[in-house]
């Protein structure tokens, strides 16, 4: 099994886009969505409460998947167009189930 774990990182203002790429790529089975604070040294992206926090509230969605999923999902949110840059990283899924 060489399932990989795709996290997606975005902000708040990217979400409703981001999600509605996620459903819509039909070889996406699921997915999780968070909210974080993100840290950072790029304080000119923060708002007036993000600077003050001195966080950045971000979302991560998570996707585990097949590592041809990853490509899809890069090709669907690629075609939003967002002026800041989506992050994302990819982690090996040792072993991944349900209990019963």
């Amino acid at each position: 099994m060489s399932l990989k774990l795709l996290k997606i990182y975005f902000s708040e203002a990217q979400k409703p886009d981001v999600i509605d790429a996620l459903l819509k790529a039909k070889v996406v089975s699921g997915f999780s969505v968070y909210a974080i604070d993100g840290f950072g040294r790029v304080h000119e992206r923060y708002d007036i409460s993000e600077q003050i926090r001195g966080a950045r509230r971000m979302v991560i969605a998570e996707v585990v998947c097949e590592p041809d999923v990853i490509k899809a999902v890069e090709q669907a949110i690629s075609t939003l167009h967002f002026k800041d840059p989506i992050r994302y990283m990819v982690h090996n899924v040792e072993d991944c189930g349900h209990w019963h």
